[in-house]
């Protein structure tokens, strides 16, 4: 049982151990002038406006996305133009 009682008093030690270095580093903190903002100029990574659509890169070739895989909830799928299948029948004749 002393053990346990032994136990008890280390985790509450911890615990008010913890509070008080949080308190201690709070209050630094707060006594710590703020430092003055950085003036960071704006670079656009891009000149603006672009020119829309964007001509083809020299050496890349254009290449069509196929359509999205038919049962994904919430994209539309893109019906490829394919000749209709051909009538069902009732066997080999």
């Amino acid at each position: 049982m002393a053990c346990k009682n032994g136990f008890v008093f280390f985790i509450a030690f911890l615990l008010a151990l913890s509070s008080a270095h949080t308190c201690w580093a709070s209050r630094r903190l707060l006594d710590t002038p703020a430092a003055p903002p950085i003036p960071v100029p704006f670079i656009p990574s891009f000149p603006l406006p672009l020119p829309l659509p964007l001509p083809p890169l020299p050496g890349i070739p254009k290449v069509a996305l196929p359509p999205f895989p038919a049962g994904v909830p919430g994209i539309p799928t893109i019906a490829a133009a394919a000749p209709p299948p051909p009538p069902a029948t009732g066997g080999d004749p």
